[in-house]
């Protein structure tokens, strides 16, 4: 059995079977006959996958594992009772032993769907053959490799880093739950050679060649997981797919768009094309942004960050829509701080009819660290063509403003310390 994909989903299941067991008699009078300890067993066993979820990432994120929907439950609860007894290593095995190379399969095949790893596929295959194969050492630096650059390509930003920022609830690095304190875990700095075994797949040890004892299956099986739990929360969180015209005609018929609108629209997708990459080098060398283009808009958000105008930034941000503008400007004044310096748009890519991305760089020569911003054109909460009428551009997330913050900061203390 394995962990809930959506929590809130089952918590709801949960209710839903309580609710049956207490009005079981009324429902009887209508002919409706639900067995007790079916409802009973339906109960217990959700409250017991909820609540080892909840202390699987509290006991074990600092070792290198998450739980995710891919976990197996039973293995969950032996490494937990291992655990409780100290015993580390035996839970270790238990878990490596879950994440056997059909169960990855399975998972990759799934994580195709997702436009950042589906030209990542192929590579991932490849060292799932190695891992099956048991050559530990030359599946765990792909796998890592293809966490980073997935990870970047959906949010903006690399999911490793040595900032000690990414415990806070209110971090916009959280990007599902236990995954920020798994990267911190992942992410510690390895400066020193190691030629001892390690059971934590520590990425800057590991590509950088400083850990040298990490060709393990426990490592392995534990890079695996990482990656598949970032899968997972990318394809129910965090990569809305592109709607395509037909699907988005198809919406809007459905919530009796007048045929005026449809007619903008398919007029306006028909006709759109993206801007030449010659024209976009210009735009981006002029530093000259038109209004109502995303450049302009992620100017705007590069001007507001520099004044420590946060309430500016969070109204251009998609979380305003999730949540009060007011609040979300105290969250940003805290995790992104003061700018960086050197803060400048570098390049452009118009990825859709609705969607763009602005890339990023702050820093000097010698401290500089470069992201990029995904940003959108909505109006309300829907996703519409930027030749509609009406629309805006905003930023889809905020995890990239952050990264670059700690970032920049992170590699200015190590040279002042070198």
């Amino acid at each position: 059995m394995g962990f809930p994909k959506n929590r809130q989903q089952l918590r709801s299941m949960i209710a839903l079977a309580k609710l049956a067991r207490g009005v079981s008699t009324v429902l009887r009078i209508f002919g409706v006959t639900i067995p007790r300890d079916t409802l009973d067993n339906a109960i217990r066993i959700g409250e017991e996958v909820l609540e080892v979820a909840d202390r699987f990432n509290a006991t074990f994120a600092e070792r290198g594992w998450i739980a995710c929907g891919a976990l197996n439950n039973d293995a969950a609860r032996a490494a937990l009772d291992e655990a409780d007894s100290g015993h580390w290593r035996e839970a270790d095995e238990v878990l490596a032993a879950s994440w056997a190379p059909g169960i990855i399969r399975i998972e990759l095949n799934k994580m195709r769907r997702l436009k950042c790893f589906e030209s990542r596929a192929q590579l991932a295959v490849l060292a799932l053959e190695d891992y099956e194969a048991g050559r530990y050492h030359a599946c765990v630096p792909v796998v890592l490799a293809l966490l980073d650059g997935a990870a970047k390509d959906l949010t903006g930003a690399g999911p490793f880093r040595m900032s000690l920022q990414t415990t806070s609830k209110e971090s916009f690095l959280e990007i599902g739950p236990g995954f920020a304190a798994l990267m911190k875990t992942m992410s510690a700095p390895r400066r020193s050679t190691r030629a001892d075994r390690t059971d934590v797949p520590y990425r800057h040890g590991i590509m950088h060649g400083t850990d040298l004892g990490y060709a393990n299956k426990i490592v392995a099986a534990k890079a695996w997981a990482a990656l598949v739990a970032f899968g997972q929360y990318a394809q129910e969180h965090l990569a809305p797919t592109e709607l395509p015209p037909s699907t988005l005609l198809e919406v809007l018929r459905k919530s009796a768009a007048t045929r005026q609108e449809l007619d903008a629209m398919e007029s306006s997708l028909k006709n759109w094309a993206p801007r030449s990459e010659s024209e976009l080098a210009r735009i981006v060398s002029a530093g000259q942004f038109e209004p109502g283009t995303p450049e302009a808009v992620a100017d705007a958000i590069l001007r507001a960050w520099s004044k420590g105008q946060y309430l500016l930034i969070a109204q251009m941000s998609s979380d305003s829509l999730k949540e009060n503008p007011n609040g979300l400007a105290g969250k940003l004044k805290k995790n992104i701080g003061i700018a960086p310096r050197g803060l400048k748009i570098t390049a452009i890519e118009d990825s859709g009819p609705s969607a763009a991305w602005v890339s990023l760089v702050a820093g000097d020569a010698e401290t500089s660290s470069e992201v990029r911003l995904r940003l959108l054109h909505m109006k309300g909460a829907e996703w519409i063509p930027r030749t509609i009428v009406g629309g805006q551009w905003i930023i889809h997330s905020l995890w990239p403003l952050e990264f670059l913050a700690s970032d920049v900061t992170r590699r200015r203390g190590a040279g002042e310390g070198a």
